[in-house]
Parts: structure tokens; C-alpha cells; sequence
């Protein structure tokens, strides 16, 4: 069950309005990463403490933790930050069925800032995912912004989650992106923020 649906304050933004095709892809993602990066920036700043945490499941084939490296790698400004790269092993977070439980859930954090960063590169290879497109990024990223209380997930080019600690974290969020927010869960979202 996504994060949305077990937070008190969260919000839901339509990234992608509607699948297009052919030559129509390009303009499709171009309006998918300026939202995104709207949203992100609004909810971070500069100087805002971030952990990045990647969610790689393994489905049974093991990982290991510097064959992952990489991923980061491609995203940061300073290689010399892997170093502080952390590593946990958890159940796997999609058990249906005994087989499931041979797998596991390796979570990858990275404590940085906004500027260490190759934030832009990293956006719309998250949003490119599910599009087939690469560079992609196939893990579910999520930024922890520790400064501001909030999480920011795209789950993919559809749309992206917003979550915070308390209703002001994420008041700015509803009022200045209203317009972007998800029709599915609007009415839930509504009533956390006119209350």
C-alpha cells in the first residue's frame, strides 16, 4: 500500500495528465519533469539536511551492496560521499505468498544536501522508469528532507507523493499546486487541509 494512504498529512500531484505516443513522448515527459521539479524544489532547499533512501528489491537473486553502488554513483556530485552510503536488509515489502519470503528489501540512505545533488539527472531518470526509457532509475527513491519534516516520491511518470510531519509542513504544497493535485484522491486531501 503506497505511503499516501498510511499518512496523516499527504498529498497527491498528477505528474503525467495522459499517456501520449509516438513523436507526442518527448513533450509528455518535458511537461512530466517540470512539474516534478516544480514540486521538488518548493518542498527543499539548499541547505535542507536530505537522506535519500533507494527501496531495491531483490525477488530471491541477492544483491549485494557494492554491486549498487553505481545507482548513486551517476547522482552525486562527490564520489568520495559513497563512502557514507548505509546499507539494511529488511522482509520483502510485497510478500503475497511463502516463495516471497526467499526475498528481501535492501535499502540503500545517503545523507546529503540538495546541492550534492545531480538533482535534475535523477528526476527524470525516476520519472523515465515505468516509460521503458533510459537512463532510467528502476528502485523507489524517496528524499527525507530531516530540515523540513517532509518525504518526496514519485512512484512514477503518473505522479508523486508528498508527505510531512504536520499539516503546515505541506500547507504551501495544497495552496500553491492545487491545480496538480490527483482528482482520484482530492476529496481526502481537502479535508486534511480546509479542517
Amino acid at each position: 500500500m503506497p505511503l499516501f494512504y498510511q499518512w496523516d498529512y499527504a498529498i497527491r500531484f498528477e505528474l503525467g495528465v495522459m499517456s501520449l505516443s509516438g513523436d507526442d513522448d518527448q513533450l509528455y515527459l518535458e511537461n512530466v519533469y517540470k512539474k516534478a521539479l516544480t514540486l521538488f524544489h518548493s518542498l527543499h532547499e539548499k541547505e535542507d539536511q536530505l537522506i535519500v533512501a533507494a527501496s531495491v528489491s531483490d525477488y530471491g537473486y541477492g544483491i549485494k551492496q557494492p554491486g549498487h553502488l553505481h545507482f548513486f554513483s551517476k547522482y552525486i556530485k562527490e564520489r568520495s560521499m559513497l563512502r557514507t552510503l548505509t546499507h539494511q536488509t529488511l522482509p520483502y515489502m510485497y510478500a503475497e505468498d511463502e516463495e516471497d519470503d526467499e526475498c528481501a528489501t535492501h535499502v540503500f540512505t545517503l545523507t546529503c544536501r540538495m546541492e550534492d545533488l545531480r538533482l535534475h539527472p535523477m528526476i527524470k531518470a525516476i520519472c523515465r522508469h515505468d516509460m521503458g526509457m533510459k537512463p532510467s532509475i528502476p528502485h523507489e527513491i524517496y528524499f527525507i528532507n530531516r530540515t523540513k519534516g517532509t518525504i518526496f516520491f514519485i512512484y512514477d511518470d503518473r505522479g508523486c507523493d508528498v508527505l510531512g510531519t504536520s499539516r503546515e509542513s505541506l500547507e504551501h504544497m495544497y495552496h500553491d499546486y492545487n491545480a496538480w493535485i490527483l482528482d482520484y484522491d482530492r476529496k481526502e486531501i481537502d479535508e486534511t487541509f480546509k479542517r
